[in-house]
């Protein structure tokens, strides 16, 4: 019997292709903007408490928000986490808390999932990993990757636990 619990690689995979990116290499926040015409993305000052909010028209339309207070990195990992909820949840109106460690949902939890592979596809970066950095992981190689995906230390680290390359 097949599981009912979605792939949340597949669709962070499908949605890049839907937008015209390869599975490889990383993605411009800029680019990001101009390729979903039906999306428009804002980034504004929020409290420290709050990363962002997506809000759905019940169209195929919407609004992603991105607290601008926060490191460019972590700016990238919301508005991946927020494509998320613009495309798979249900909910029309979603505000993120900032602390992502917190995630109480099962929608939260597969949105960070998305938006970590979104941003950084397992084979880009095994390979950017193996090929670039010689798969030595090392503080160079962690600020080498960092530049590279465009994303933060945490995310990084993250991807890298996942993977079983490091340990929590």
């Amino acid at each position: 019997m097949k599981s009912s619990k979605p792939n949340v690689a597949e669709m962070a995979d499908k949605i890049r292709r839907t937008l015209g990116y390869s599975q490889t290499g990383p993605i411009s926040f800029a680019d990001l903007c101009d390729r979903n015409r039906n999306l428009t993305i804002v980034q504004r000052p929020f409290s420290e408490n709050t990363s962002g909010m997506c809000v759905k028209d019940g169209s195929e339309s919407g609004i992603i928000a991105i607290n601008s207070t926060m490191a460019l990195g972590r700016q990238r990992f919301t508005l991946a986490h927020e494509l998320y909820h613009f495309y798979y949840s249900n909910n029309p109106f979603i505000v993120c808390p900032s602390d992502e460690d917190n995630a109480k949902t099962e929608d939260e939890r597969n949105a960070n999932i998305f938006a970590t592979h979104f941003l950084m596809p397992t084979q880009s970066f095994i390979a950017y990993f193996e090929d670039v950095c010689g798969a030595s992981l090392s503080i160079d190689t962690i600020l080498k990757m960092e530049h590279y995906f465009q994303v933060s230390r945490r995310a990084l680290l993250s991807k890298f636990c996942s993977l079983g390359y490091l340990s929590q």
